[in-house]
C-alpha cells in the first residue's frame, strides 16, 4: 500500500511537473505576445500622434494660406478702391485748383497707367462675384480717365471690357442690382462716346435700353445702399441724355431734398440740378420757358458756387448761363426796339447785368492757360457790353469795350495757335473787327474762312451773322456823310452773301429756327423778304 501510494505520488508529481512546464511555456508565449502587442500599440500610437501632428501642421499651413489669400485680396480690393477714389479726388482737385491742361493731362496719364496695371492683376485671378465687381469698377475708372483725356478709342475699349465683366457677374448672380446698375452706367457712358463720334442712332438705341433698366432700378435699396438717391440720379442722367428735362428736373430736386433731410453734403446734387436746368434752358423753344429754366439754373449754380467756390466746372457753367441769359435779353431788346423802346431798355438793362457777371466769372477762369473757352467768354462779355452801350447811346463806352474785345481775341489767337478752338476764335475776331468799324478787313478774312467751311452748318451761320453786321457798319463808317453809290453796292454784296451763307447753313443741317428768328446779329436782314422765304422753306422740310 505504501509502495502503491508512493508510486501514485510519483506519477502525480510527474504529471504536475509536465503540466507546470507546459503552462509555464504558454505563459511565456502569452507574455511575449502581450509585449509584442504593447509594442505594436505604442508604434501605432506614435504613428497616430505623428499623423495628428502633420494634420495639424497642414491645417495651420492651410489656415495661414487662407488668411494670406484673404489679406492679399483685401489689400487688392483696398488698392482698387483707393485708386478709384483717388481718380475721382484727382479730378476734383484739378477742377478746384484750376490746374493747367498740360499738368492735368500728365496726372491723368499716371492714373491711367496705375489703373491699367491693377486691371491686369485682376484679369489673372478667378472670376468670382467679388473679383468681377472689382473689374467692373476698375474698367469704369480707366474708361473715365481716358475719356477725360479725349481718347475716345481707349475709353470705348474699357467701357466694352466693363460691360463684358458685368455680363459675367450677372451670369453668376442674375438678380444682383449692383451688377445691373454698373452695366447700365457703362452702357450709358459708351453711348455718349458714340454720340460724340457721330454714331447717333446707335447711341440713342442704347440710351433707351439704359433708361428702361434704370426705371426698373428706381429706389432699389441695393443701388442706394452706399450712395443715397443714386438710383434717382442715374435715372435723371438717362433722361437728360434723351433731353427729357421736365421729369429729370423733378428727380434732381428730389435727390437734393433727400440730402438736405439726411444732412448730407449738397454740392453734388445742387451742381447736377443746375446742369439739367441749364440744358433745359438751352433747348427750350420760347422766351418764357428759356428764361425760366436759365434763371433757375443761375440761382442753383450760384448756390453751388457758395458751397465750393473754386469749382471750375461750376464757374464755367455760371459763365455759360450768364452768357445765355444776356444774349436772350439783348436779342429781345433788339426785337422790341421798333415796337416799344421802353421795353427794349429794360431788356438791355437786364442783359448788361448778365454780361457784367460773365466778365467777372470769366476773369476768374481765364487765369488757367488751357481754358480757351473761358478766354472767349471773357472777350464775348466786352463785345456784348459794347453792343448794349451802343444801343443806349453811350458810344465812347461802346468803342472802348469793342477795342478790349478785339485785343483779347487777337491775343488769344496768338496764344492758342493750333488749338482745337482756333477756327472758332478766328470767327470771334471777325465779329470784333466789324464792331470797331473795320468791315473791309473782316470781309477779306471772311472770304478765306468761307472757302474752308463750305459744309460746316454752324460756321456758315456765323458767316451769315458777320455779313449781316457788315451792312450797318458801312453806314456807321460813313457818318456824318451820306452813303455813296459804291457804299450801297457794298452793302448789297454783304446782304446777298449773308443770305447765301444762311441758306447754306440750313441746307447743311442747321435747324435752330427759334434762335434765328431772334438773333440780333441778323436784325439788318430780317425785314428783307428773302429772310422769311429761306426760313419758311427749311422749316417746312423739318
Amino acid at each position: 500500500m505504501i509502495a502503491a501510494v508512493a508510486f501514485l505520488l510519483v506519477g502525480i508529481t510527474g504529471v504536475s511537473s509536465g503540466a507546470y512546464v507546459q503552462v509555464s511555456a504558454q505563459n511565456v508565449e502569452i507574455e511575449k505576445k502581450r509585449k509584442d502587442a504593447d509594442d505594436q500599440r505604442k508604434i501605432a500610437e506614435r504613428a497616430t500622434d505623428e499623423a495628428k501632428k502633420k494634420r495639424r501642421e497642414a491645417e495651420i499651413a492651410r489656415d495661414k494660406e487662407i488668411e494670406q489669400t484673404k489679406l492679399a485680396k483685401s489689400r487688392l480690393d483696398d488698392s482698387i478702391q483707393t485708386l478709384g477714389l483717388f481718380t475721382s479726388d484727382a479730378k476734383t482737385f484739378c477742377d478746384d485748383a484750376l490746374v493747367p491742361g498740360d499738368s492735368r493731362v500728365r496726372l491723368y496719364k499716371v492714373l491711367a497707367d496705375h489703373l491699367e496695371k491693377q486691371a491686369a492683376n485682376q484679369e489673372a485671378g478667378e472670376a468670382s462675384v467679388d473679383t468681377l465687381r472689382n473689374r467692373v469698377w476698375m474698367y469704369q475708372n480707366i474708361a473715365g480717365v481716358w475719356s477725360s483725356l479725349g481718347n475716345s478709342k481707349k475709353a470705348e475699349e474699357y467701357y466694352q471690357k466693363g460691360i463684358e465683366a458685368a455680363d459675367h457677374w450677372l451670369k453668376l448672380d442674375p438678380d444682383d442690382a449692383h451688377a445691373l446698375s454698373h452695366r447700365a452706367a457703362l452702357q450709358f457712358a459708351r453711348a455718349a462716346v458714340w454720340e460724340s463720334g457721330g454714331r447717333s442712332k446707335l447711341a440713342r438705341e442704347t440710351s433707351l435700353e439704359v433708361l428702361a433698366v434704370r426705371r426698373k432700378l428706381l429706389d432699389n435699396p441695393q443701388v442706394d445702399q452706399f450712395t443715397p438717391g443714386k438710383s434717382i440720379t442715374d435715372l435723371a442722367e438717362s433722361l437728360d441724355g434723351l433731353k427729357q428735362y421736365e421729369e429729370s428736373l423733378r428727380l434732381r430736386e428730389r435727390v437734393y431734398d433727400l440730402h438736405v433731410q439726411r444732412k448730407l453734403p449738397t454740392f453734388v446734387p445742387l451742381d447736377r440740378w443746375a446742369w439739367t436746368c441749364s440744358q433745359a434752358g438751352d433747348h427750350a423753344k420760347d422766351y418764357a420757358k428759356k428764361k425760366e429754366y436759365l434763371t433757375k439754373a443761375d440761382e442753383l449754380n450760384d448756390q453751388a458756387i457758395r458751397e465750393r467756390p473754386g469749382s471750375r466746372a461750376t464757374l464755367a457753367r455760371a459763365a455759360k448761363i450768364a452768357r445765355s441769359l444776356g444774349e436772350l435779353e439783348y436779342n429781345h431788346g433788339k426785337l422790341a426796339e421798333k415796337v416799344n423802346p421802353a421795353e427794349a431798355a429794360r431788356y438791355y438793362d437786364t442783359a448788361h447785368k448778365h454780361f457784367k457777371k460773365l466778365a467777372d466769372v470769366s476773369k476768374l477762369l481765364a487765369v488757367s492757360p488751357d481754358l480757351v473757352e473761358r478766354t472767349r467768354d471773357y472777350a464775348r462779355s466786352f463785345y456784348t457790353l459794347g453792343l448794349i452801350d451802343r444801343e443806349r447811346g453811350r458810344l465812347d463806352e461802346a468803342r472802348a469795350n469793342f477795342k478790349i474785345c478785339l485785343q483779347i481775341r487777337e491775343q488769344a489767337l496768338h496764344d492758342y495757335k493750333g488749338n482745337l478752338f482756333e477756327s472758332n476764335m478766328k470767327f470771334d475776331r471777325l465779329f470784333a473787327l466789324v464792331a470797331v468799324g473795320d468791315h473791309a478787313q473782316a470781309h477779306s478774312a471772311a472770304k478765306e474762312l468761307h472757302v474752308k467751311n463750305m459744309r460746316n452748318q454752324h460756321n456758315l451761320y456765323r458767316l451769315a451773322c458777320i455779313y449781316s453786321l457788315c451792312i450797318p457798319a458801312v453806314e456807321e463808317g460813313c457818318r456824318p456823310k451820306a452813303l455813296t453809290p459804291e457804299d450801297k453796292d457794298l452793302q448789297e454784296v454783304y446782304r446777298t452773301t449773308a443770305f447765301d451763307c444762311l441758306e447754306a447753313s440750313f441746307r447743311e443741317g442747321y435747324a435752330n429756327f427759334f434762335h434765328t428768328r431772334i438773333d440780333a446779329d441778323l436784325a439788318p436782314i430780317r425785314d428783307d423778304p428773302r429772310f422769311k422765304e429761306i426760313l419758311t422753306k427749311y422749316e417746312n422740310k423739318k
